[in-house]
């Protein structure tokens, strides 16, 4: 580059504007920008890209897939078939994104957004019609170019975070996508939250983006997010709340923003109403960690509770259950644990048990459970409690383990047999049945192995 900027300062005008003239013969798409800069548009601002030919050519080369032909030159091959559809749709669309990615790195942006907008449009249009007698997609074929095409808008939105993009050039692209967003009503303003929060980082561009929504109408739920990140850009916290209000019931990720902004602002009652209608509605975890930690649960009580019991029945946290027991009694605690049992492991229903003390039940459960793989978890709050009838049961297991063979049941026998040395007066009884087995005819190398690497044969 030294040596250019050297050469060019000492190069005489008359050799400058002979390279200049060569260089737009032969490079014909030189001559529309050219053509376009001496109209007076900056080059920043000229664009070569057609999204509607590069979409078209996209469009062209997917109709022209021959499912047939493809099975026949991979009939031979490693490929599985459910790998072979998306691997051929990579195919047709990774040279096209490459050249988003070039543009992108030569700081071209809007002929970035033009090719990536042409990638996008491949989802609102109507797909060629593929014929696949030989099932190359396991899905739909609509849904393999929805993840593609979301995996490119979500890297190329990553790799636009760390440009220094021109306000100019930001607007542009602004009126561009509402333009082509009316043209096709398939459009999804939810597709662009992500860029358009990398895009919206100064007041002028957020106000920009703002009076377009209004222009077009486009005050909805499906702006919302949008909308929040406007208000947050020029801190209008009315227009948060107003957009955060209406739209909250839609989704969830509005209904945490809406918590948390009545968090920051201590809106004590509008945080405790929102917090009621959320939990009225859905039995979602997603929000009721901030409602735990954030809601007066002395002047709200009941909603802390609600919330609470959502959290634990999602979360499985025996943290949070013990924040629980301390607002019920006994028998409501009970209660609640058994919808525990009903609907989950029995790891976390033991565990609860096992912290209101109730033994018994955890015996009685035991005692139906039959799942010798995870059984130790279940007997190990109650070995020394019901030492007799925990041995009973573990050598029920033990002989049904050993009786079908194999070193895995080996192993899940002999680590049932260790939770019996934690009881002494059972250590006899231990040791004859260990014997029991290790002698057993014919021999089992595989068992005796599994019995000393436990520690059972000392």
């Amino acid at each position: 580059m030294n040596d250019f900027t050297k050469i060019y300062k000492t190069t005489n005008r008359e050799t400058k504007l002979e390279f200049l003239q060569q260089l737009l013969q032969k490079e014909t798409h030189l001559q529309q920008l050219f053509v376009q800069f001496a109209q007076g548009q900056n080059l920043a601002t000229i664009v070569e890209v057609d999204i509607d030919k590069n979409r078209d050519e996209i469009w062209k080369e997917l109709s022209g897939l021959d499912t047939e032909n493809i099975m026949d030159s991979c009939h031979h091959s490693y490929y599985d078939e459910d790998e072979i559809g998306d691997e051929i749709l990579e195919n047709i669309f990774k040279p096209y994104f490459d050249t988003v990615l070039v543009y992108l790195n030569k700081e071209e942006y809007l002929n970035a957004f033009h090719s990536i907008l042409a990638i996008y449009e491949i989802t609102v249009v109507e797909l060629p019609d593929i014929e696949d007698d030989y099932y190359i997609f396991g899905d739909a074929i609509e849904d393999y170019i929805q993840d593609i095409v979301s995996n490119y808008l979500n890297t190329f939105t990553k790799a636009l975070s760390s440009k220094d993009i021109p306000t100019e050039i930001i607007k542009l692209f602004i009126e561009l996508f509402f333009k082509r967003y009316l043209k096709y009503k398939a459009y999804y303003l939810y597709n662009f939250d992500n860029l358009f929060e990398v895009l919206i980082q100064q007041s002028n561009t957020a106000t920009y983006l703002l009076h377009k929504l209004e222009e077009y109408n486009l005050y909805s739920a499906e702006s919302a997010i949008i909308l929040l990140r406007i208000a947050t850009v020029i801190d209008d916290d009315s227009l948060y709340l107003k957009v955060a209000n209406e739209f909250y019931e839609y989704e969830e990720k509005i209904a945490l923003a809406l918590l948390k902004k009545y968090k920051t602002l201590n809106q004590e009652s509008n945080f405790a109403k929102i917090a009621q209608t959320l939990l009225e509605q859905k039995n979602n975890s997603s929000y009721t960690l901030i409602i735990i930690d954030t809601i007066n649960k002395e002047k709200y009580e009941e909603t802390y509770i609600k919330a609470l019991k959502i959290y634990i029945t999602d979360a499985k946290s025996v943290a949070h259950y013990k924040l629980l027991r301390e607002y019920l009694d006994q028998s409501d605690r009970l209660i609640f644990i058994e919808t525990m049992n009903k609907f989950f492991s029995s790891s976390f229903y033991i565990k609860l048990l096992e912290i209101e003390q109730e033994y018994k039940k955890i015996l009685l459960f035991s005692q139906k459970y039959n799942d010798s793989y995870t059984l130790k978890k279940v007997l190990e709050p109650i070995v020394t409690i019901y030492p007799n009838e925990v041995f009973d049961n573990i050598k029920k297991q033990v002989n049904t383990l050993v009786g079908e063979r194999g070193r895995n049941n080996y192993q899940t026998a002999s680590s049932l047999l260790q939770l019996m040395l934690s009881v002494p007066s059972k250590q006899e009884e231990l040791r004859i049945f260990i014997k029991k087995h290790y002698e057993h005819q014919p021999r089992l190398p595989a068992l005796r192995d599994e019995l000393n690497k436990a520690g059972l044969l000392k």
